[in-house]
C-alpha cells in the first residue's frame, strides 16, 4: 500500500465513524424528546381523568363541580422520566372548567401542560373534552 491509499482509507474510516456518532446523537435526541412528550401527555391525561371523574352536582338549573377551586389552580409537577433519572423536568399544569350552557348542562374541560425540555425549548401539551353532569 502506498501512503496515499492509506490516507484515503483513514479518511473514509473517519467519515464513517463520524456519521455513526452523529446518527447516535440524533437518535438520542429524538428518543429524549419522545420520552418527554409521552410523560407530559400522561400527566395531562391523568389530570383530565381526575376532573372528569369528580363528583358533579345538580342544583336545580345550575351545575357545579365539587372541587372546582382546586381545578382552577396551576400545579407545578415533575415529569416522570424513567430513562432520565438524573435530570428533573418541571411542568406547569393548568385546568379550566367552563360552562357552555344550562340546557342541557354542558362543561368544557381543558388541561394544558407547559414544560421545557433539557435544551431549553418550551413545549405545550393540551387536551379538551366535554362533560355533562351525572
Amino acid at each position: 500500500m502506498t501512503l496515499v491509499e492509506l490516507l484515503v482509507a483513514i479518511g473514509i474510516a473517519f467519515a464513517v465513524l463520524g456519521s455513526l456518532v452523529y446518527g447516535y446523537i440524533q437518535a438520542y435526541r429524538v428518543t429524549d424528546s419522545a420520552t418527554l412528550q409521552s410523560a407530559a401527555h400522561r400527566l395531562v391525561v391523568d389530570r383530565l381523568d381526575t376532573v372528569r371523574l369528580a363528583t358533579w352536582r345538580n342544583h336545580g338549573t345550575t351545575n357545579e363541580v365539587n372541587e372546582l377551586p382546586r381545578f382552577g389552580n396551576t400545579i407545578v409537577s415533575e415529569l416522570e422520566l424513567p430513562l432520565l433519572t438524573t435530570n428533573r423536568v418541571l411542568a406547569s399544569l393548568t385546568t379550566e372548567v367552563q360552562s357552555l350552557g344550562a340546557n342541557p348542562p354542558l362543561f368544557r374541560i381543558q388541561v394544558v401542560c407547559v414544560w421545557t425540555n433539557l435544551s431549553g425549548q418550551v413545549f405545550t401539551n393540551s387536551l379538551t373534552t366535554l362533560r355533562a353532569p351525572d
